[in-house]
């Protein structure tokens, strides 16, 4: 055993899954009218929070109503002046919740979301009662309120698509759904400061963020990612540097210049992205050379910005070495690491996928928050954490995703997940082409053969964990 296997111990070696959690369960009810986004929002903060590292889950109670009774409630069953329909609901509410509750206290939750409408004070105040029951789960309400015409209007559509109007005309739909919504507004109370809740109340999804009672450290992580949080239409572009010096030698880590190769897929980069035409895009690369190099061409039209958090993860004392080094001289290591991707973190200060997970964070925010196009030119590690989080992966498949180089991935968000396609480009043909297009205009890219965009794949977020 070499003297550096000697000295560190399992904790060293791997990186625990608690180490940046904070050992809290709480309890998010949902609060608003029908087609406000409480449902998007669910989603939203499961895959933050998953990805962070939480175990998180989404219990929503239309489709408990739905697995109990079936899809043929007409807007009659939502009617607050038909007490025994208002007892099934209200029995089918504190029915999820007992099954929230359990599962934080016996299956290792650590954030329940309660989504359902809870639009009265006198539902809010029976759940909060058997809450109370409970001496180690915080509870928090998140309340959607939508005045925005248009936005309301694409929740609506949204909202007809669901299992409960699939077997009406669209008609007939929209009809008993209007129905159902005004017997909600009819009974609707707002959460207020008189109800003494923890709560956080957005209005038009992220325009306005209102907050009351928010105390401790993951309430007030969810305070800060809804307060980023927001519908707008844009695209993430991610795509490691062009080939460097040292991939061509295979080494980990360092900080050498683009390889021969690697310059001309920064001209090729640049030719496909002009020719997409983004009127605003920004773009984010790490501190390192490689990627500094890649996005030289396209500060002519675009701004660039550099952050050591997109650097590439630290190898410790193996940067400099190819595998093939390591698995010789430190083999304890090599097959540590070969025991556990995700947890194991490089000697001498070296990091994990988890230690890269807790770094990004602010990265994530900072593209969660941007209304426009944004690009991202960093190294494979983060680029697989990083769409670890757009595709709601499992962590345990986080350090085994394909980020090949030469590849950009074009992420496009939709209400309840994303598409992405990816665009390889084939340099060799590249060379040839720009031989014969030394300023090509934006047809000429469109109608080249040095790039293939591969089928686009959607992704549907899920509820359940």
């Amino acid at each position: 055993m070499s003297d550096q296997s000697r000295n560190r111990s399992k904790s060293r070696i791997f990186t625990s899954d608690s180490d940046y959690l904070v050992g809290e369960k709480i309890i998010i009810f949902m609060t608003g009218l029908p087609a406000r986004g409480k449902s998007y929002i669910a989603r939203f903060l499961k895959r933050y929070l998953s990805w962070s590292g939480y175990n998180v889950k989404v219990f929503n109670v239309g489709n408990h109503r739905r697995e109990k009774l079936g899809t043929q409630q007409t807007h009659k069953f939502f009617d607050h002046d038909d007490k025994q329909n208002k007892d099934i609901r209200d029995q089918l509410a504190m029915s999820v919740l007992e099954t929230v509750i359990y599962w934080l206290n016996h299956e290792g939750g650590h954030v329940g979301i309660h989504d359902a409408t809870n639009s009265t004070v006198e539902r809010r105040q029976k759940l909060l009662a058997r809450i109370q029951k409970e001496k180690s789960i915080q509870t928090l309400f998140i309340e959607s309120v939508c005045t925005d015409t248009a936005m309301l209007e694409a929740n609506i559509n949204l909202k007809l698509e669901s299992p409960d109007y699939r077997h009406l005309d669209p008609k007939q739909a929209r009809s008993d759904f209007e129905a159902r919504l005004r017997n909600y507004e009819k009974v609707y109370q707002p959460l207020d400061e008189s109800e003494h809740l923890p709560y956080i109340k957005l209005i038009n999804v992220g325009h306005q963020v209102m907050t009351n009672d928010i105390h401790g450290y993951l309430v007030s992580q969810i305070v800060f990612c809804l307060m980023n949080y927001h519908v707008y239409p844009r695209r993430i572009w991610l795509t490691r540097h062009g080939e460097s010096q040292d991939n061509v030698q295979e080494l980990l880590g360092g900080d050498s210049h683009l390889s021969p190769l690697g310059k001309i897929f920064s001209e090729a980069l640049s030719d496909y992205m002009f020719a997409q035409k983004i009127p605003e895009l920004k773009i984010y690369t790490s501190t390192l050379v490689r990627t500094i190099e890649t996005a030289k061409p396209l500060r002519t039209k675009y701004k660039t910005r550099q952050t050591r958090i997109l650097n590439e993860i630290y190898a410790g004392c193996f940067e400099g070495m190819t595998y093939e080094q390591i698995k010789k001289k430190m083999p304890e290591e090599f097959e540590a690491r070969q025991k556990d991707k995700l947890r194991y973190r490089y000697p001498n200060g070296g990091e994990s996928y988890l230690d890269l997970v807790e770094r990004l964070k602010p990265i994530i925010i900072e593209i969660e928050r941007q209304r426009s196009d944004v690009m991202i030119i960093s190294h494979q590690a983060v680029l697989r954490t990083l769409s670890a989080y757009f595709e709601q992966v499992d962590k345990e498949l986080l350090p085994f995703l394909s980020i090949p180089l030469h590849t950009i991935i074009c992420i496009t968000p939709t209400p309840f997940g994303k598409l992405e396609k990816r665009i390889a480009l084939n340099l060799e043909k590249y060379k040839l082409w720009k031989s014969s297009h030394p300023s090509p205009s934006v047809s000429d890219v469109l109608e080249a053969d040095w790039y293939v965009v591969k089928d686009v794949v959607e992704v549907a977020y899920t509820s359940s964990s």
